[in-house]
């Protein structure tokens, strides 16, 4: 099982998640997200490490910059990573705006016409220039083919999307 290399680690530059909504949702949120995950039933609860903990909620932890193999937060610390999965607030974050800048050939910055400070991808979520290896969804991404709104909705969906994609 390669269950045992993964890791998900939710990033966020601000003390809490959900700053706009009230406290007890905030909370309960970040319970969500930090629970202990339950593999008892399962063939991964012989594989996995003791204390196994898939989900890692880091606040106060600003993304700084991105490079080939690692995140750096704005606290010092780094990431290693072999598959970073990137999404953003609605607007254009300057990181955002130096991966557009580092995506390869004229296909991502011609359809910045359209994309506006958000990084262009094809229908499967791969950003153009990015020779399959990127993927962007949510309000820092643009379909470019078929645009559809920045929404929670369509970024959940995308989630699925990838998630489904990445498992196969």
């Amino acid at each position: 099982s390669l269950l045992k290399y993964v890791r998900i680690k939710v990033i966020e530059a601000s003390t809490t998640i959900l700053a706009p909504f009230d406290q007890s949702l905030q909370q309960a949120a970040i319970d969500q997200l930090t629970r202990e995950s339950d593999f008892s039933k399962s063939f991964e609860s012989t594989v996995l490490p003791p204390n196994y903990q898939l989900t890692e909620l880091l606040l106060d932890s600003g993304v700084s910059e991105i490079t080939e193999d690692s995140i750096l937060l704005s606290n010092g610390n780094s990431i290693r990573y072999g598959l970073s999965v990137w999404a953003a607030g609605n607007g254009p974050l300057p990181i955002t705006l130096n991966i557009i800048d580092s995506l390869t050939g004229d296909e991502q910055a011609e359809a910045q016409s359209v994309a506006r400070g958000r990084i262009a991808v094809d229908p499967w979520c791969r950003a153009l220039g990015g020779d399959g290896k990127i993927f962007a969804f949510g309000d820092c991404s643009c379909t470019i083919t078929n645009q559809l709104p920045a929404t929670a909705q369509v970024a959940s969906q995308q989630g699925e999307f990838l998630a489904r994609l990445l498992s196969q």
